[in-house]
């Protein structure tokens, strides 16, 4: 009779081999997290300057219809009005009022554009009609 040794177990060998590919499937996932970070912030942003466009929406809507900041043009100046949130940086605001034309002539087009720069340009823009 031939005894036969059971050992069971893993090997020096394939114990590094485990290690290495969970060391690989590691660092696979680490290099999400920075990715994640980025879009958060970057949405973050979005949503300070939509909320910026929002508000100045508002306070037109409380100006007079012949009222300076809703007259024809670029509001406040072609270079816009810089604005800063504590935690998010600078951004800048430019509206534009535009009366329209013909049988919409008691309407006015109002473009809210927000512009800021953390590691690209980017911008948001609100229309809206006000009439009359």
């Amino acid at each position: 009779m031939t005894r036969t040794s059971s050992r069971s177990g893993f090997s020096v060998i394939e114990l590094m081999v485990a290690l290495a590919v969970l060391g690989v499937g590691i660092l696979g996932l680490a290099s999400v997290f920075p990715l994640g970070s980025q879009n958060q912030l970057r949405d973050r942003l979005r949503t300070s300057a939509s909320d910026l466009a929002q508000q100045k929406l508002e306070q037109l809507r409380l100006s007079a219809w012949s009222g300076t900041e809703l007259t024809d043009g670029i509001h406040p100046t072609s270079s816009g009005e810089t604005l800063s949130l504590q935690d998010e940086g600078q951004f800048n605001r430019t509206w534009t009022v535009a009366t329209q034309p013909g049988t919409f002539a008691d309407m006015k087009k109002v473009t809210i554009l927000v512009t800021w720069n953390y590691l690209r340009r980017d911008s948001v823009q609100l229309v809206s009609y006000f009439r009359k």
